[in-house]
């Protein structure tokens, strides 16, 4: 049994955030007592405060614990991300207090810190604390990241499209896969980014949420790097799929959820695009004609668009959208046989858990792709930002799990390539075999986190560490 607490320190993005509070449930599992230390910023997204209280009041075993307040910033940043980056290097001093006044009222076994919160290493070397990384991503692109400050200054900046990104053991990514913040070299956020990719490798260890046959060639790519005689990077556990369980049970009665139960097995579609994704009015009205052309079953989750409303005024993106207002005449009356359109939100895991659906338009967040892995359904994919375009190639070509879509990466999807990509994952034998190999990943996935598995035994391994780390 590990003796002291597990301090995880999250940064203040709920998409990171969700599978952390997986990672506190999957220690309490084993018998360690965690604690989640939580940024309290001014500029904290609502939606991260609304998720933290739904944690607290639906999980007691876990403590979330609020830091004092971080005084606002003297000037507002250009961007939210610029803003998150900035969060969480200012809360360090705060983070120092918080884990000294933690180790007087009990040992701390070890600092757990999303990989944004790279400075978190130092607070805890500072206080002899061990400090790991928790990686919400995947091993492919967590090597992509450990490897990128070295080969950007190998790039012809002037002609981008001759860089391939080329580190052995990884497929083969295109330039314009990466992050964009990767490719803009000269702003602030390019350079915070490679200093947070570089400090990567002080932690003693990193935790990855994937398991080991979905990534085989990275993994072994990364264990390759730790047996250098000067090694590339910590030692690698692969613990997941951390994902949050299906709870059909507590929400049976959910309209969705009912009228699932009247649709054939694998016979509906889902159309979810994450905690932030949005589109503008137009793409939102091409996706209504589209998903209306391809005649296939569906659930589709609308959020505000991220454009101006014909008054001029912004919308809000966590207010509920007006859908008479913004989808096309008499669509919703169309379709009213045909699916069902929801409001901001939807049971994500779920409807993906429910045997009607067998297929998932979506934005190749890792989480998601996770959910739809562990639930047994193929992805058309539709990346948005941040490291989805690189999951996007890991799904399409490695994985054989995804359908690329034309026009995303210019920014407009056509409704004819939606209708067409629509019908064919859900009656071709193209994608009967996607939804083959999804299946064959589920009951791999599922065997890593049982007795004897990939991910039960990485978790061991990662555990007699942090007992010699404190012995």
């Amino acid at each position: 049994m590990l003796e002291g607490k597990v301090v995880l320190y999250p940064t203040t993005l709920v998409s990171h955030m969700v599978p952390m509070v997986q990672l506190a449930k999957l220690f309490i599992k084993h018998g360690i007592s965690v604690e989640i230390a939580v940024i309290n910023s001014p500029t904290m997204p609502t939606s991260m405060t609304n998720f933290i209280s739904k944690v607290s009041s639906t999980n007691p075993e876990i403590s979330c614990n609020l830091l004092p307040p971080l005084p606002p910033p003297p000037k507002p940043f250009p961007n939210p991300y610029l803003t998150m980056l900035h969060t969480t290097q200012s809360n360090s001093t705060l983070l120092h207090s918080y884990l000294q006044s933690q180790s007087k009222s009990g040992s701390i076994a070890a600092l757990v810190v999303d990989y944004f919160c790279v400075d978190a290493l130092d607070v805890a070397a500072s206080l002899d604390i061990p400090a790991y990384i928790f990686f919400s991503s995947g091993a492919n692109v967590l090597a992509v990241f450990l490897r990128i400050p070295e080969l950007v200054p190998t790039w012809d900046k002037n002609d981008l499209g001759k860089n391939p990104v080329v580190i052995p053991g990884i497929p083969m990514l295109h330039v314009s896969d990466l992050p964009i913040r990767i490719l803009q070299f000269d702003t602030e956020e390019h350079k915070l980014l490679m200093d947070i990719y570089r400090r990567m490798s002080k932690a003693k260890g990193i935790l990855i949420n994937t398991f080991e046959s979905l990534e085989y060639g990275a993994v072994k790519t990364l264990k390759d790097w730790l047996s250098l005689s000067t090694p590339l990077t910590p030692p690698a556990y692969c613990i997941g799929p951390l994902v949050t369980a299906a709870d059909n049970k507590q929400i049976a009665n959910h309209p969705c959820l009912r009228w699932l139960d009247s649709q054939r097995k694998e016979n509906v579609v889902l159309l979810a695009f994450g905690s932030v994704g949005n589109f503008s009015i137009e793409q939102l009205q091409e996706i209504a004609f589209g998903i209306e052309k391809s005649g296939q079953k569906f659930i589709w989750v609308v959020r505000n668009p991220e454009t101006n409303s014909p008054d001029g005024k912004p919308y809000n993106p966590l207010a509920e959208p007006d859908l008479d207002a913004l989808l096309p005449e008499g669509f919703m009356n169309r379709t009213k046989e045909q699916g069902i359109v929801m409001k901001s939100w939807a049971p994500q895991v779920e409807i993906l858990n429910h045997e009607a659906v067998g297929g998932f338009v979506n934005h190749c967040g890792w989480s998601s792709i996770l959910e739809a892995i562990t639930n047994g359904v193929p992805i058309i994919c539709w990346p948005l930002f941040a490291e989805q375009k690189m999951n996007r190639f890991l799904l399409v070509e490695e994985m054989k799990i995804g359908v690329k879509l034309k026009g995303c990466d210019e920014g407009f999807v056509s409704r004819d390539e939606l209708a067409e990509k629509v019908r064919w994952l859900m009656e071709s034998e193209g994608g009967k075999e996607l939804r083959n190999n999804v299946h064959a990943h589920r009951i791999n996935g599922l065997k890593a986190l049982t007795e004897g598995g990939s991910s039960e035994t990485a978790l061991f391994k990662f555990l007699e560490n942090l007992k010699l780390q404190n012995s």
